[in-house]
């Protein structure tokens, strides 16, 4: 049986690598204009990758990247990149830590309308206490919290999503009636972390529940990915190890009765690209000369 390759495009500043806005030709001073990520959005499709990803943070990052940070927010940007794409997926990051499933699940509903059906969304829950300082707190929650968070805050989105189905509109103006009412309900959320009323007051969009992507080398984090990811990012120095995470998630998912081929694993690469090896190989030490001592 054949067998397919998925391909996922990580879109950050200029590059990567934490020298590349320093290299010549760097196109860091396009990194806050929008159409230099559609372009980017446009070249990955043309490539026949399945999605781009876009990481966020809620601080300023500075240190391993000088002075690169992240700068357009990755719903606002994904959903241009949307409107001059065609089939490729579109996956920006949100921080359950951060904000609430309510807002999140109608804006990635939104999203998933606006593309016809190619959201996704990769879900974090953050890292450095200054993220927490812009949103009212002093500090991060422990990592255990905040993993019971993301795992609460998971489980409403699809709670939500599922809550008005677009089946709902029926557009019987004879009768007066927009919606069948009977098709939606409530879902009445009470947890340890949320309460959350509903429905959602978008419906369904075109995929029924957008993509959920993950990302996480903890115990927790590798449970939350085998229980809710379609697809989980994952960073590994050689093929054994590689081959170890692998196994590892998709052990974990039977025991949540996952379906065998889900999720899908998707190795970080940072590739260096010349017509030869040698060459490929000096670009990248070009770079690496170029990091700070």
């Amino acid at each position: 049986m054949s067998r397919q390759m998925h391909l996922g495009a990580l879109l950050f500043s200029s590059g990567h690598h934490g020298a590349a806005w320093r290299r010549s030709g760097s196109t860091v001073s396009q990194v806050g204009q929008i159409d230099y990520f559609e372009k980017l959005a446009q070249l990955a499709e043309g490539g026949k990758f399945d999605t781009i990803f876009f990481a966020d943070g809620q601080s300023i990052m500075g240190g391993y990247y000088g002075g690169v940070s992240y700068f357009l927010e990755p719903i606002t940007c994904v959903t241009a990149m949307a409107r001059k794409t065609h089939h490729i997926g579109l996956v920006p990051t949100i921080s359950s830590t951060l904000y609430d499933p309510y807002n999140m699940a109608r804006l990635i509903c939104s999203l998933d309308h606006i593309s016809h059906g190619r959201a996704g969304v990769n879900v974090i829950t953050s890292m450095f206490d200054e993220e927490a300082q812009n949103h009212g707190l002093s500090k991060l929650p422990n990592h255990a919290d905040r993993y019971l968070r993301a795992d609460e805050f998971i489980h409403t989105m699809i709670e939500l999503w599922d809550s008005f189905p677009a089946s709902a509109i029926i557009n019987d103006a004879e009768h007066d009636r927009w919606l069948d009412s009977s098709l939606i309900h409530e879902i009445n959320h009470h947890g340890d972390f949320f309460d959350v009323k509903g429905p959602l007051n978008i419906p369904s969009g075109p995929q029924g529940r957008p993509v959920i992507f993950q990302a996480g080398a903890s115990h927790q984090g590798k449970n939350l990915g085998a229980k809710y990811a379609e697809a989980i990012y994952s960073v590994a120095c050689d093929i054994r190890e590689s081959q170890a995470y692998y196994q590892d998630i998709k052990k974990r998912a039977a025991e949540f009765k996952r379906s065998s081929g889900i999720p899908a694993i998707l190795p970080g690469l940072v590739p260096y690209v010349g017509s030869t090896h040698e060459e490929a190989r000096r670009r990248q030490s070009e770079l690496d000369e170029l990091l700070p001592p």
